[in-house]
């Protein structure tokens, strides 16, 4: 919970895209594939207009586990549809 919240807080402002990194860097691996946070992780990353890296990590996401929430998330990407089937 404390992830999420932190993550929450500091991906408010963009410019803080680095810590955001930093705390995904910093925590567990089993955390890392939780849908939530991978979610929320994204999420920042799209507010940075880092697109490419969210795409990246959901597309790794979803090739080990599969789940509503990542395909929407996947899905809403502004990505040639072509290459995401």
């Amino acid at each position: 919970k404390a992830y999420r919240e932190l993550i929450i807080f500091e991906a408010k402002n963009p410019t803080n895209i680095e810590r955001v990194r930093g705390l995904w860097a910093d925590m567990p691996d089993y955390l890392r594939g939780n849908t939530e946070l991978i979610v929320l992780y994204t999420e920042a990353l799209l507010h940075a207009n880092e697109e490419p890296i969210a795409e990246r990590l959901l597309n790794h996401s979803l090739d080990n586990h599969w789940d509503a929430r990542l395909v929407k998330r996947y899905g809403l990407l502004n990505v040639d549809a072509a290459r995401q089937l």
